[in-house]
C-alpha cells in the first residue's frame, strides 16, 4: 500500500500558565527501514522532562578541500529539504545529512543509551530543530529560538553529529589515538616544524606522513566544529557524545584534551598551514592562518565562562572563527551564552532582537552587528572592540560603518593585543593613557562620536606580508631604513632598533621583546636573504629567475648601504655575516645544541613577524615614526590616538568630514600614552562613519 504524502500539520505549542512548550522526536523505525518512521511529543520543559539533544549541519558535514582527486567533483550535500520522514502518517521534509543521523540511531537505538550520573532516556526523546519546530511558522521560530539556551542546558546530554564517514574517517582515529598516546605523557615542547629535533623525537617512530597528517586535518575541520551555533550548543550541554558514522568520541578525551595539546605544541597550527597548502598549492598569497582549532576555543570559552561572565565583546569575538549561514546568526547564534554566563533569565531590553528590523533586507546583518556593537561598547565603556576590525578590502558585509567589525569574516590579521582584551591591569599597551575618560555616547546612530588627537599622517610604505615571502621583496622594508631620513628616532631610540621593534610590534615569544630577540632578528634577515638567492638561481619558487636575479643584487646594495650608514649594526647583518650564518646553519651537526637553539631561534623570530606583519604593511609617518598596519593604508592617511583606544587607529578622512576607520597600528614610541608628551591633551571631537 502506497503510503501517503501529505505533510504533517503541526499543533499548536502556545501555553496560557507560563508553560514553556517544545516537541520531542521519538525513532519508531528499525534499522534501514526507509522512509523513517517516528513521533512527536509537546512537552513542558519546566517539568525537568528528560531527553537528548541533536547537535548536527543541515548541509554538507564533510570537508572535501583534501579530497583525493579533483574535490571540484565531489558530490557534496546540501542543506536543501529533499528527504523525508514520516511522523503518524504524514511527511516532514528534513535534509541529507540529517537522515544519516537516523539512520544511524535506528540501527544502534543510541539515544537510549546511559549517560553517567543522568536519568535514563527510557523513551528515547530527542530535540531536534528541523523537525520539533515548525519551519514555515516565522512567530514559533523566532520564540522557539530564543528558548534555544533552555533546551540545550535542559537536556541530558548533547550528541554531536559529525556525518558519515568518508576516505579520511579511519587514517584520522589512528591519528587521534597516537595524539591520545603521546599526549598521556604530557610532554612540555613546542614545534616549529614536522622536521626539527622535538618533532622526530616525539612523532619519529613510526613517523607520521604528511598524507595521515591531512586526514587528520580534514577529520578536525568537518563543519561542525565550524557552526557559530555549536557554540551555544557546546557551552549549554551538561554532557556530549560525539559520532562520526558508527564511531562514539568522547569530548573531553578524544575532542577537548587534544585539542588543547596541538594548541599549545603549536602542532594544530603546522597540520593547518600543511593541510592550506596542500589545498591551495597554486595560491600566490601568503596571509595569515586562521587557526581552525575551533574545539580549542570552544573549550577555551567554556574555561573562561566559568571563572567569569562572558561579556558580548568576548562572544563576538570568539564568534569569528565560526561560519553560519546567515551572517546575524553570528550575534544570535550566541546570546543563550551571553543569557547563561551572565546568569540572567531574559536578555536586557538593547540585546533583544529587534523583531521591527526587514530580516530581508540587504543590510539586515549589517543593523545587527552595528546594535550590537553599540551594545559592546557601552558594557565595556571604551573603544577596545574597534581592534577587531580588519583591513576594508575584507569585508562581506554591505553598508557595515567603517568602524563595526564583520562578524560574519574570519579574523585576516592578528589583532594587536590578542583575540581578546587582556586582563584588568596587565594590558600591554595603553596609547590614550593620559587623556580625559571615554565618554560612552547615548545614541545608536551609524555613526561614533569620538574625542582624540591626530597625531601624524602617513608618508611612504613598504611591501606587504606576502610581497616580503612569496616575491621575496625583503628589500622593500630595508629602503625604509636605508632612507630614514634622520640620525635618531623621535622617541630617542636608535632608527635600527624602532625597525625590528616595529616588524615583531616589539613582541617575542607571546613576551615583550628582549635582547633574545634583537640577536635573532638578524636570522630572520639572513633567512629572507638567502631564500632570495635561491629563488634567483631557480632553486625554489616559480618567479622569473632573471627578475630575482635583479632584486638580489639591489638587495645587497640595500644592505651594504644601511651597514655603511649605521655602522655595521648587528641587527642587520652585512652580507658577509649573512653568508657566514647560512653557512653555519649548513655546516652544524644536526643534533648539537647549537644548531637546535638557533633554529627555535629563527623560528620564533620569523613568527614574531608572522603574526605581527600578516596582512599589514610597514609605513614611515612624516615626523619619522614607524609602524605597521593594514594593507590598504595610503599615503595621506592619519595616525589617530582615541580616548577610551588601547592602541593607535589608522584613520581616513572623507568629504563630508567624517573619518573612516583603516585599522588598528603599532607606532613605536607612542604605544603607552606618550602621544600626550608630544602632542598636548586639546581633544578633537569626530565621528566615525
Amino acid at each position: 500500500m502506497e503510503r501517503s504524502r501529505e505533510h504533517y500539520a503541526y499543533s499548536s505549542l502556545d501555553g496560557n500558565n507560563g508553560e514553556r512548550f517544545i516537541r520531542v522526536f521519538k525513532i519508531l523505525s528499525i534499522a534501514n527501514e526507509r522512509p523513517i518512521r517516528c513521533s512527536l511529543k509537546v512537552i513542558d520543559l519546566n517539568k525537568a522532562p528528560v531527553y537528548d539533544c541533536l547537535s548536527y549541519t543541515w548541509g554538507d558535514p564533510l570537508y572535501h578541500e583534501l579530497s583525493a582527486g579533483y574535490p571540484s567533483l565531489v558530490r557534496r550535500m546540501t542543506g536543501s529539504l529533499d528527504h523525508e520522514i514520516e511522523c503518524n502518517g504524514k511527511m516532514i521534509s528534513i535534509s541529507e545529512n540529517l537522515e544519516h543521523a537516523l539512520l544511524q540511531f535506528s540501527k544502534t537505538g543510541f539515544i537510549s543509551n546511559p549517560v553517567e550520573g543522568c536519568q535514563n532516556n527510557d523513551e528515547g526523546f530527542i530535540w531536534i530543530d528541523a523537525i520539533c519546530i515548525n519551519q514555515k511558522d516565522e512567530e514559533e521560530k523566532n520564540i522557539q529560538i530564543a528558548m534555544m539556551d533552555r533546551i540545550y542546558s535542559g537536556a541530558r546530554r548533547v550528541i554531536a553529529w559529525l556525518g558519515r564517514c568518508d576516505e579520511h574517517t579511519h587514517p584520522a582515529l589512528e591519528i587521534l589515538q597516537r595524539l591520545k598516546s603521546v599526549l598521556s605523557k604530557k610532554p612540555q615542547v613546542t614545534f616549529t616544524d614536522f622536521e626539527g629535533a622535538e618533532y622526530q623525537s616525539v612523532f619519529g617512530d613510526p613517523p607520521i606522513s604528511s598524507q595521515q597528517w591531512n586526514d587528520y586535518a580534514a577529520f578536525i575541520q568537518r563543519a561542525w566544529f565550524n557552526r557559530v551555533w555549536i557554540m551555544q550548543e557546546a557551552f549549554l550541554a551538561k554532557h556530549i557524545d560525539v559520532l562520526c558514522g558508527s564511531h562514539v568520541l568522547s569530548w573531553q578525551h578524544d575532542i577537548s584534551e587534544v585539542a588543547k595539546f596541538l594548541q599549545k605544541t603549536n602542532l594544530g597550527n603546522l597540520i593547518m598551514v600543511q593541510a592550506d597548502g596542500t589545498a591551495h598549492p597554486d595560491r600566490k598569497t601568503t596571509a595569515y592562518v586562521n587557526n581552525s582549532l575551533n574545539q580549542y576555543h570552544l573549550e577555551a570559552m567554556k574555561a573562561n565562562g566559568t571563572k567569569k561572565a562572558l561579556s558580548l565583546e568576548a562572544l563576538l569575538a570568539y564568534s569569528r572563527y565560526f561560519l553560519a549561514e546567515r551572517a546575524q546568526d553570528h550575534v544570535y547564534g550566541l546570546l543563550g551564552i551571553w543569557k547563561s554566563s551572565n546568569k540572567v533569565a531574559e536578555l536586557p531590553e538593547d540585546m533583544m532582537i529587534d523583531q521591527n528590523m526587514d530580516q530581508s533586507s540587504d543590510d539586515y546583518a549589517a543593523r545587527v552587528f552595528t546594535q550590537y556593537s553599540w551594545v559592546s561598547i557601552r558594557n565595556t565603556k571604551d573603544l577596545h572592540i574597534l581592534s577587531l576590525v580588519d583591513s576594508p578590502s575584507t569585508r562581506k558585509q554591505k553598508n557595515l560603518p567603517s568602524w563595526v567589525p564583520d562578524y560574519s569574516v574570519g579574523f585576516h590579521v592578528h589583532p594587536l593585543a590578542g583575540i581578546l582584551r587582556p586582563s584588568s591591569g596587565v594590558h600591554r599597551w595603553v596609547a590614550s593613557n593620559g587623556l580625559p575618560p571615554f565618554d560612552v555616547p547615548t545614541s545608536n546612530l551609524g555613526k561614533l562620536p569620538v574625542k582624540g588627537i591626530l597625531f601624524d599622517e602617513i608618508d611612504e610604505s613598504a611591501n606587504t606580508y606576502s610581497g616580503v615571502m612569496d616575491q621575496y621583496d625583503i628589500k622593500s622594508l630595508l629602503d625604509l631604513l636605508l632612507l630614514y631620513p634622520a640620525e635618531t628616532y623621535p622617541a630617542g631610540c636608535t632608527p635600527v632598533e624602532a625597525f625590528w621593534r616595529t616588524l615583531v610590534k616589539d613582541s617575542f615569544r607571546q613576551r615583550p621583546a628582549n635582547g633574545e630577540a634583537r640577536d635573532a632578528f638578524q636570522y630572520l634577515i639572513a633567512g629572507r636573504v638567502g631564500h632570495l638567492e635561491d629563488a634567483s638561481e631557480g632553486l625554489e619558487g616559480d618567479l622569473d629567475p632573471s627578475d630575482l636575479s635583479s632584486l638580489f643584487d639591489r638587495t645587497k646594495s640595500t644592505i651594504e648601504g644601511i651597514s655603511n650608514k649605521y655602522k655595521n649594526s648587528a641587527v642587520i647583518p652585512d652580507m658577509e655575516a649573512i653568508n657566514g650564518i647560512l653557512e653555519e646553519v649548513c655546516n652544524l651537526d644536526p643534533a648539537s645544541d647549537k644548531k637546535q637553539k638557533l633554529e627555535r631561534d629563527f623560528d620564533d623570530i620569523s613568527e614574531s613577524f608572522r603574526v605581527a606583519y600578516s596582512c599589514r604593511r610597514l609605513f614611515r609617518t612624516k615626523k619619522n615614526y614607524l609602524g605597521i598596519a593594514a594593507e590598504s593604508i595610503e599615503k595621506g592617511d592619519a595616525v589617530w590616538v582615541l580616548a577610551g583606544a588601547a592602541v593607535p587607529l589608522v584613520l581616513r578622512s572623507v568629504e563630508d568630514g567624517g573619518w573612516k576607520l583603516v585599522g588598528e597600528t603599532y607606532v613605536h614610541g607612542i604605544m603607552n600614552g606618550e602621544v600626550v608628551k608630544v602632542v598636548g591633551k586639546e581633544l578633537r571631537e569626530i565621528d566615525l562613519i
